[in-house]
């Protein structure tokens, strides 16, 4: 046996009006006007709003009707002999009809309105122009002239591209994050591991010093198929050191890096800056020290 479940309504709804509401008319009135009918509360007195629903039990010929302008205005009903439509109706005679059957909505309270729901979107399909495209693996197409037509040729590598990404995603259709995103986050998470980063940074500056100036280095005899190693690694130091003391003007009191020149909200073009500067230290004291320890000479 079916069993109907009638909408539940806030305490607030007389009985007449629930019967009605539970159909196209509740229907209606909530596409219409918005109106949440779980929870909206009825009013049996006209507030004191601007914009008031008020809702009527008409008596009519026959039986009584219930009327919410706007709403079924169209419905029509017999009054005095006369099969008319309830929106042409006049206030007075309105009032006339109901007595004091009439409540009230306050369509200004937005606590008797709907709360849109957020449109789910599937992380695995692009939107393009609000249509929904599944972005992942696909199957490759090209042209046989022999056969006069296009044959499929398997399946592609990679998911696709949405019109305003720059990357391809991934076979599932998951967009395949940036690296300089990644960057960004992982140092906003974490600030302390870019002061980590400088202090390393300046220990392998100290021990690269102290490897091109030990008496191993400065006693060792220059062979003849040297040219100027040394002044080579003591011009590859000098560049890192500027570098290391470039690097340091970029960070705040707190040792985050701003970055000179970029406001310092731009967190992923900070990151990135910040990582390149790292790295170019680290490769001008690797040339510095192969120089000093004859692997390169220049």
């Amino acid at each position: 046996m079916k069993r109907y479940i009638r909408a539940s309504f806030d305490p607030s709804m007389p009985d007449w009006l629930k019967s009605s509401l539970s159909g196209n008319m509740g229907s209606l009135l909530k596409k219409k006007y918005g109106v949440a009918l779980d929870k909206a509360k009825i009013l049996y007195e006209k507030p004191d709003s601007s914009n008031v629903m008020p809702i009527y039990l008409l008596q009519t010929d026959y039986r009584d009707v219930v009327y919410i302008p706007g709403v079924n205005d169209d419905e029509k009903r017999d009054f005095n002999g006369r099969y008319r439509k309830l929106g042409s109706l006049a206030k007075s005679k309105l009032k006339e009809l109901a007595g004091n059957r009439v409540v009230y909505i306050d369509l200004n309270d937005p606590n008797n309105k709907v709360t849109p729901r957020e449109k789910y979107e599937d992380p695995r399909y692009t939107y393009n122009y609000g249509k929904p495209e599944y972005a992942g693996q696909y199957k490759t197409r090209r042209y046989n002239s022999d056969l006069g037509d296009y044959e499929d040729t398997g399946w592609s590598d990679s998911g696709k591209r949405g019109n305003r990404e720059r990357r391809y995603r991934d076979k599932s259709g998951y967009v395949i994050p940036e690296p300089e995103d990644l960057l960004a986050r992982y140092y906003e998470k974490f600030p302390n591991r870019i002061t980590e980063k400088v202090d390393n940074v300046y220990l392998e500056l100290r021990r690269v010093r102290d490897m091109i100036f030990s008496d191993d280095i400065i006693s060792k005899p220059k062979t003849r198929d040297e040219s100027s190693s040394i002044r080579n690694a003591m011009s590859y130091f000098t560049d890192a050191v500027e570098k290391y003391r470039t690097l340091l003007s970029k960070l705040d009191a707190e040792g985050n890096y701003v970055g000179l020149g970029y406001d310092r909200r731009l967190a992923k073009m900070n990151s990135e800056s910040f990582s390149n500067d790292i790295t170019r230290i680290k490769d001008d004291l690797k040339r510095a020290e192969d120089c000093a320890t004859g692997k390169r000479d220049w």
